[in-house]
């Protein structure tokens, strides 16, 4: 049987030496792309994902290895990996005083070649370096590279799975899986343990601190390796413009004769050779060996050296292939224990098949070992010479090997015969632990070299380890060995009979045992390489730089290096980690740069007021006060790639299919579980996960299908713009016969937020909580009365903190989480407008306070000029808090409902990182606080609904609720009211876009710090009003903004306008400083609104349907023409025509027949131009008697135990101003219930 089991496993094994036999087809390979990428390792594996999310950009990812295998996956496979195919295996020349105990005195230089790079050999081992390393980096004239600027790109990839971290310092919801080692050793506790009991404190090392020791984290997914394939390419391979090419091997960058320019690679592929130009860019992701060897190959390096070898010089680069940091280790530290450890590693674990079915079956076993690596320390030795920074780490690996596994591990390391006679005794059918010291900050410094010209020649690589003339290197290491004694001597050691391994080294048995000299010579004969070379294409300014800031090869266009070749000097950490980040920050440059040029990026350029205008603005950065403005500029152009990703349906469902098939999928991992589950971190449900997590015993998840906030989402004026991007989920009404005639296909959009903040985190900031006696209306029936305003009064004031120039106690407060502020922006016209409304007779009134009824200043959640949404007041803050785990990309597919208890009990969920399916248990409630569209789209998916509904879809009835998505309330806003103001009265009030964006970034001052460039708000009621004597029918909205054509466009796409439209009502607004008047109904009488589910595909849109303009009387047409026509008396007040402003009376296409401004005229207009606002009502609240209520006071679902819905759905008819408000009073007030119903 065991004669059986090796050979499955050596079959296994074997599968990863043999070519794949998916070979690429040279038939296959277009003549030029936009992009080509040469080497699929960690930076290339994430670029050619990211550039490939641009659609319309062709990219070429070419890779010299092939595919990975399934041996790749298994994690304890990592040393024997090193021996395969998957590696390059270089060895180091022979260097005099180092590798003296290797075979022919030459250190392995094992770098990975396949799909996937040297994560697919590697060690799986996730560091990503000290804080001052970056700093430091950034300071050798390298801007954007500072700690600070460089963790969002770790953040960015990173799937943090880990059961002790900092806060702050990880993310869920990237690609890349990072986790703990699910198999431990009481070893590995000894050692965390041991590192406490001299004085060092467990720490995250990728969070606050790196001093101190730890448990490893590691890039292993549920027990398997998540290598750049399966995290980052994987996942995009089947993109139609994204082409891999393995088994492709790069010979030659094609240069423009005459001109330092690439344009193209030469490639071979299938024994011939191929030429394939580049339209935009050559990015060159080879890594510290291969990256600059086809540079100089191509006659970019060093000029002597090319012309030593016959190659032609193109560039000058003394750099390339110099400094050359690497981490070497000493490999003689082994440890042994006595019988007292029982069996902690399996016997034999190639002829035992237990811990390959606990792998294959469960992703557990020792199997998902890293190649024995269990837990790191950092110490910083006195040799050092670095301020607070460690400069040496300790690698703790176990094991017990049988005599096969010796063997291979001595072959990776190369290790002569002679020594290796004296090791294995200490490692065959033994329990063994081996701390590796690490040196971290080397002053020795290697370089490589071309062989000849022949790009199949191996470099020479140069490693000049233990060379440094003061010996630091040596010293270093010695110190580590004497800490490693006194570690061994601690309790934790002591209990286990560890002992140093102290048989003699041969070659230093001449020496006398445990000196310093004894030490440095067995430091120099068994110290090997780790695999972090960098610096051989060194980023910076001085001479022996290869690439700038931006990884722009120095004089040579059409060129980037992204990689570790770029890394300037050592790091503190494990290369790979790094890697990752330079490919993701490499992708946003490139991003950010395309902007100008990619014709999709047309209609967001003047939107952003001239952040593409960076490098202009750059000049004054320095002398603006706070943080430097070139840092500031910087994060906010990183948020212009989000900008050009339109959302539409067609491209929604499109990447539907293939989550919807995971949503079926069961679910085999076991399930978290919480106190609580929140569905979707909109506006309401980041108040409800602040506010629960301030109870320190409850466990709280919140899911939300969109991302953190973008910085351009701070912008406040560039709301509009945010609501054609991915921070919106693209929804659109049905077509209608009476209404949103002026939009493609009769359809209205229907906005609602996708992000960390939800809707907040794209709407215009108004903050208006509605009349007092709408919520006094809310409150009639008996069973509703905790409802009324003087009872929601308290929550509305708990959250705000209001900065507002007319103040009442009464009505406000501060000192809560969210910002409260006028507008610092006030345009040339507002006191314009606001003389106008009184002129009228209207009063100027706090519209939140006592008395709604008249104008007022708007008020936004803003501060400081910067959007303030939930996800910034609530989530932000709260982020820190162990108890409180916020996973973004989390699409909620079901609520899982107990089939004989009617209570909820958990979520089942897909996340956009890994495309699968997942499940967390909820121990006291769900709470639901996904919006107007998609709480009652969940509940039906989940079997709670009108039961006709379900039964259509074949969805099991759990509670038949009929008002799950009925009763949809919504506003309706006239967009045609539109004003040219005469530019020259207003000249010396205007600036252009260039100060508008100073002003914002170094003040939170001018036009960009308006919400939407709303000035002023008013709230009448007409003649044509059913309302109560003080409740308003129409809310009136007052913006101004230099209307560019690419605004236009932006507005046009927002509200789905046809081109037709556009062109006749407001391209001739474009170019002139304009002012819009936009009146609202407020309380609508035509029949309500639904939404409905399109399929059981939890991935598509729901069907919204609206009744707009439709009631019998015609009410509501009637009083948006009472609207407009108060609007045309405002426009034509005295102080607004002080400003010679005049009416753009271009009539609406389709309304050609009526006269232009007659009755008939305006209601023609108002059915093209009026624009839908979503509301609530869809999962009204009201008592069980009520057939169309579907939650209680309470805001729990009727029928359903531990459920509850908390969002703006609930509320159960309309209110006279926008939602925003209501919905965080709603989360407040739930809170406070939820915390009563547990207390």
């Amino acid at each position: 049987m065991a004669t059986v089991y090796v050979s499955i496993v050596w079959l296994l094994f074997s599968s990863a030496i043999v070519s794949s036999a998916e070979r690429a087809n040279a038939a296959d390979l277009k003549p030029s792309y936009d992009f080509i990428i040469v080497g699929s390792g960690s930076a290339g594996s994430v670029i050619a994902n990211r550039l490939s999310e641009v659609p319309q950009w062709e990219v070429l990812l070419v890779e010299v290895g092939h595919r990975p295998s399934f041996i790749n996956n298994l994690p304890i496979a990592a040393p024997a990996l090193q021996l395969t195919d998957y590696t390059w295996k270089y060895r180091m020349e022979q260097t005099p005083g180092v590798c003296l105990g290797m075979q022919d005195q030459r250190c392995p230089w094992p770098r990975g070649r396949g799909l996937g790079g040297t994560t697919l050999i590697n060690y799986m081992i996730y560091t990503r370096g000290h804080r001052a390393d970056y700093d430091r980096w950034a300071a050798q004239g390298n801007p954007g590279w500072s700690y600070r600027d460089v963790l969002p790109y770790f953040l960015k990839s990173e799937e943090a799975n880990l059961r002790l971290q900092d806060a702050g310092y990880h993310q869920r919801g990237g690609p890349l899986s990072v986790e703990d080692v699910r198999f431990r050793t009481i070893f590995a506790d000894a050692f965390v343990g041991a590192g406490k009991t001299l004085g060092y404190p467990y720490v995250d090392y990728n969070g606050r601190e790196q001093h101190g020791f730890s448990y490893v984290q590691a890039n292993t997914r549920k027990g398997s390796r998540d290598s750049a394939y399966t995290a980052f390419i994987r996942a995009a391979e089947s993109r139609p413009n994204l082409h891999i090419f393995p088994e492709t091997r790069a010979t030659k960058l094609l240069l423009a004769p005459g001109s330092p320019e690439v344009y193209g690679v030469e490639l071979v592929l299938n024994r011939a050779y191929h030429r394939v130009n580049a339209s935009k860019e050559v990015i060159l992701c080879a890594g510290a060996f291969n990256s600059p060897q086809l540079l100089m190959l191509s006659g970019i390096g060093p000029s002597g050296h090319l012309t030593q070898l016959g190659i032609p010089v193109v560039k000058d680069l003394p750099g390339v292939g110099g400094n050359m940091y690497d981490h070497i280790t000493f490999l003689r530290m082994i440890f042994n224990f006595n019988d007292s450890v029982g069996e902690v590693w399996p016997w034999r674990p190639l002829t035992n098949p237990v811990p390959l079915i606990e792998w294959l079956k469960w992703g557990q076993g020792p199997f998902t070992s890293i190649g024995g690596v269990e837990a790191l320390g950092y110490l910083k030795t006195n040799v050092s010479m670095e301020e607070e920074i460690p400069d040496m780490e300790l690698i703790m690996i176990s094991g017990r090997w049988d005599a096969i596994t010796t063997e291979i591990a001595l072959n990776v390391f190369g290790i002569n015969e002679a020594i290796s006679k004296t090791i294995r005794p200490a490692l065959v059918d033994r329990h063994f632990m081996i701390i590796l010291p690490m040196h971290l900050k080397p002053k020795s410094i290697g370089h490589l070299e071309l062989k000849s010209k022949n790009p199949y020649d191996w470099p020479l690589l140069f490693g000049n380890h233990l060379s440094d003339a003061e010996n630091h290197d040596v010293k270093a290491f010695i110190k580590a060995v004497r800490f490693l004694q006194r570690l061994i001597q601690t309790p934790e050691f002591t209990k286990y009979g560890a002992r140093l391994y102290d048989v003699p080294l041969p070659g230093c048995t001449h020496i006398q045992y445990d000196t310093d000299a004894y030490w440095e010579c067995a430091i120099r004969h068994v110290s090997t390489t780790l695999h972090h070379q960098v610096g051989t294409c060194k980023m910076g300014m001085d001479a022996m730089a290869v690439v700038d800031s931006e990884l722009k090869v120095h004089g040579v266009k059409g060129l980037r290096v992204a990689d570790t070749s770029v890394i300037p000097f050592a790091l503190n950490a494990h290369t790979n980690a790094p890697a990752y980040m330079i490919g993701e920050k490499t992708s946003d440059v490139i991003n950010c740069e395309s902007v100008n040029t990619n014709t999709n990026f047309r209609t967001m350029k003047l939107l952003i007021f001239g952040l593409i205008q960076i490098c202009l603005l750059w000049n004054w950065g320095a002398a603006l006060p706070h943080e430097s403005v070139e840092t500031l500029l910087k994060e906010y152009t990183e948020g212009i790639d989000i900008l050009h990703k339109v959302v539409r349906e067609i491209k929604y469902q499109e990447a539907s299919e293939e989550y919807a098939k995971a949503a079926d999928e069961e679910v085999t991992e076991e399930p978290h579980e919480y106190d609580f589950i929140i569905i979707g971190a909109g506006t309401s449900g980041s108040v409800v996960a602040s506010r629960l997590s301030e109870v320190p015993e409850w466990k709280v998840l919140v899911l939300e299908a969109g991302a953190a906030e973008n910085k351009v989402a701070q912008i406040p004026a560039l709301s509009q713009a945010m609501q054609h991007t991915d921070y919106t989920w693209g929804y659109t009404l049905q077509p209608q016969e009476h209404a949103c005639l002026g939009m493609k296909g009769a359809q209205c959009s229907a906005v609602q937020g996708k992000a960390l903040g939800g809707t907040s985190a794209v709407s215009s900031m108004l903050y208006t909580r509605g009349n007092q006696l709408d919520f006094d209306r809310w409150a009639d029936d008996d069973h509703l009365q905790t409802w009324c305003y003087d009872h929601v009064l308290p929550w509305f004031k708990k959250s705000e903190d209001a900065t507002l120039k007319q103040f009442d106690n009464k009505y406000h407060s501060q000192g809560g989480p969210l910002d409260v502020q006028e507008s610092p922006y006030v345009g040339p016209l507002r006191e314009s407008f606001l003389d106008g409304a009184k002129e009228l007779g209207s009063p100027i009134i706090d519209y939140n306070g006592k008395h709604q009824l008249g104008f007022g200043p708007v008020q936004s959640t803003t501060l400081h000029g910067k959007r303030r949404s939930t996800g910034e007041a609530f989530l932000k803050p709260s982020s820190h808090r162990e108890n409180l785990q916020v996973i973004p990309g989390a699409h909620a597919t079901q609520i899982l409902i107990g089939e004989h208890t009617h209570e909820a009990v958990g979520v089942k969920y897909v996340t956009r990182s890994d495309g699968k399916p997942h499940v967390a248990k909820a121990k006291k409630e769900v709470i639901l606080a996904a919006g107007v569209y998609n709480s009652p789209k969940l509940l039906k998916l989940s079997g709670v609904g009108p039961t006709d509904e379900l039964a259509k879809h074949g969805i099991p009835v759990k509670v038949d609720l009929p008002g799950v998505g009925e009763n949809l309330i919504d506003h309706l806003t006239y967009i045609g009211l539109n004003y040219i103001a005469n530019e020259t009265s207003l000249s010396e009030h205007l600036v252009d876009q260039q100060e508008a964006l100073k002003s914002w970034v170094s003040e939170g001052k001018g036009p960009l710090a308006s919400p939407q460039h709303v000035e002023a708000l008013g709230f009448i009621k007409t003649a044509a009003s059913k309302e109560g004597k003080d409740i308003p029918d129409i809310q009136v909205t007052f913006s101004t903004e230099t209307f560019t054509p690419e605004a236009g466009e932006a507005l046009g796409l927002t509200n789905h306008l046809t081109e037709e439209t556009y062109k006749a009502g407001f391209k001739p607004l474009e170019g002139h400083y304009v002012y819009s008047i936009q009146p609202t109904l407020l309380h609508a009488q035509s029949k309500r609104g639904t939404v409905s589910l399109k399929s059981k595909n939890p991935f598509h849109w729901p069907l919204i349907t609206g009744h707009h303009l439709t009631d019998a009387d015609d009410h509501d047409i009637v009083t948006l023409l009472h609207g407009v026509r108060k609007g045309l008396a405002l426009g034509a007040s005295k102080g607004l025509q002080a400003h010679g402003g005049h009416l753009m009376e271009v009539p609406s296409p389709g309304c050609g027949a009526h006269d232009f401004g007659s009755d008939d005229y305006w209601k023609c207009s108002i059915r093209h131009l009026a624009v839908v606002t979503p509301q609530g009502g869809t999962c009204k609240m009201g008592p069980a008697k009520d057939k169309l209520a579907v939650v209680d006071t309470h805001l729990k679902v009727h029928g359903v135990g531990k459920l509850r819905v908390a969002d703006s759905s609930v509320v159960p008819l309309p209110i006279s101003g926008h939602y925003q408000a209501t919905a965080i009073m709603i989360g407040e007030k739930a809170s406070d219930l939820i915390k009563e119903s547990w207390k």
